[in-house]
């Protein structure tokens, strides 16, 4: 009697009315799951209402199993709770209820796939960070209704996250061979390859990425930190202006041309490119650290000319000063969220740069040792602490020294193997003091010399063909 009077308020739209019926019926007879159902279609009218909807067809779909329901009925159950859940994006329970569906009745609605489809992807993307394990579940359950390219490339990304790069690499390879076009599949390929140590078939990858996406901005920026690494400023250069008219808001290719254009020796543009950053972050230390080393370098020339300007190496040693006491300002949180190790020891490094000019290798080697204890095993904290022994044995001629040198230059190449400076570092002093100072090993020297700059050649070097007129003459 409630039920069929339900039916007839509710066809007359007194929605209130029909409720209060089906409420008196379940009192009744509380285990009906047609009432619930009925009672969950009314109240998701209203968004208000969705909340005890959603609770209402979880009645129905619980009771189900136990009394009487056409299973069209709990098949339309589960869509509707699935709808409800999708509006309030929650997306583990749009994902199971669809799929329910889907397991039901395929041809249920004309749009399940879509939707079933989208929360497979929506529910994935919540867990790539939180627990990529079960993303890799939800992406395999969505993959058996279809062959997504974003969920194969979200399965993709999950399995890097938990350093299976083979595995990963393998899935963006299938992405691929259906859609050879498609973005960022190259890129990710890319840093699994640079995680397994493969940097030159990384590279390889991030350059067919720019083909398919030449606005890709984090493979153009990492191409041109890449081309600067090995001194190849010209293809630097190129990469990051690419990137910074891409988006000229980001501070990345803005700070990598200031370091282009301060190693090529264009001081000014250089200080034009790092104030960009400045200006929106005048605290940002990396940017600090930067302009500092501007101004080093322009101090560095006068030197080398005899012509002593000390504000300009004032003004290098004040930005340095400055990056430092925002460091010590900062909270533990901070220095572990902003890498904040590494940019003290960078501004510790070029502080010590500029005493290793004006004061020797003695002073110099103090800021050296202090940047290895801010950030251990740094490779340019023992680079630089190798060429200050190197400076050293120039007044000392002590073999001691020397040895130290190659001790810290090795150290540096062992932590950094792709960097190419510190392979031919090593190279020019073993050809040259080493061989010298100590006779009896040469033969051996000269060899290492070879090796070196020859790695120094494979892995790029700027000044590849000068480098080979030296081997020549070494083996000579």
């Amino acid at each position: 009697f409630h039920l069929v009077r339900a039916e007839d308020y509710r066809d007359k739209v007194r929605y209130r009315d029909a409720i209060n019926e089906l409420q008196r019926a379940l009192e009744l007879d509380p285990n009906r799951p047609a009432a619930y159902l009925q009672l969950a279609d009314l109240y998701q009218l209203s968004t208000s209402g969705w909340r005890q909807a959603i609770a209402y067809y979880s009645r129905t779909i619980e009771l189900a199993g136990e009394f009487d329901l056409e299973p069209e009925e709990l098949t339309r159950a589960h869509w509707e709770k699935a709808e409800l859940h999708r509006q309030l994006s929650e997306w583990k329970n749009t994902a199971l209820h669809y799929r329910e569906v889907w397991k039901r009745d395929s041809k249920f609605h004309l749009r399940l796939k879509e939707r079933l489809m989208d929360a497979f992807r929506q529910f994935a993307l919540e867990l790539e960070s939180s627990n990529p394990a079960m993303g890799l579940v939800v992406c395999d359950e969505g993959l058996k209704v279809e062959q997504d390219l974003e969920l194969m490339m979200l399965r993709g990304r999950m399995l890097r996250s938990q350093e299976k790069y083979e595995e990963s690499t393998a899935a963006f390879e299938k992405v691929l061979a259906i859609a050879p076009k498609t973005k960022m599949a190259h890129y990710y390929m890319g840093q699994n390859l640079f995680d397994v140590g493969e940097s030159l078939s990384g590279r390889e990858e991030l350059q067919k990425e720019i083909v398919i996406d030449p606005e890709n901005y984090e493979a153009l920026c990492q191409l041109a930190d890449l081309a600067l690494l090995r001194d190849d400023y010209e293809t630097s250069e190129k990469f990051y202006a690419q990137a910074h008219r891409v988006d000229p808001d980001k501070t990345r290719a803005s700070l990598g041309l200031g370091k282009t254009y301060r190693l090529e020796g264009e001081l000014e543009k250089a200080r034009e490119y790092v104030q960009e950053v400045l200006d929106r972050l005048p605290d940002d230390r990396e940017a600090v650290l930067e302009m500092g080393r501007t101004y080093r370098d322009e101090a560095i020339d006068i030197l080398e000319n005899d012509l002593l300007k000390k504000d300009k190496l004032e003004q290098a040693q004040n930005y340095f000063t400055t990056v430092l006491e925002l460091i010590d300002k900062a909270t533990p949180e901070d220095r572990e969220e902003l890498n904040l190790s590494q940019i003290q020891a960078d501004a510790l490094l070029a502080r010590g740069e500029i005493k290793l000019l004006r004061d020797g290798p003695a002073t110099a080697q103090m800021d050296f040792e202090r940047a290895l204890t801010a950030l251990p095993g740094y490779s340019t904290a023992y680079y630089n602490i190798g060429v200050a022994y190197r400076q050293k044995f120039a007044s000392s001629k002590k073999l001691e020294d020397l040895k130290r040198a190659e001790e810290n230059l090795q150290r540096a190449r062992d932590l950094a193997p792709d960097n190419p400076q510190y392979a031919l570092e090593l190279g020019i002093m073993y050809s040259q003091e080493l061989a010298q100072i100590d006779p009896d090993n040469r033969p051996d020297y000269l060899r290492k010399a070879v090796q070196n700059m020859e790695t120094y050649i494979d892995l790029g070097g700027a000044n590849s063909q000068q480098v080979k007129a030296w081997i020549a003459e070494i083996s000579g």
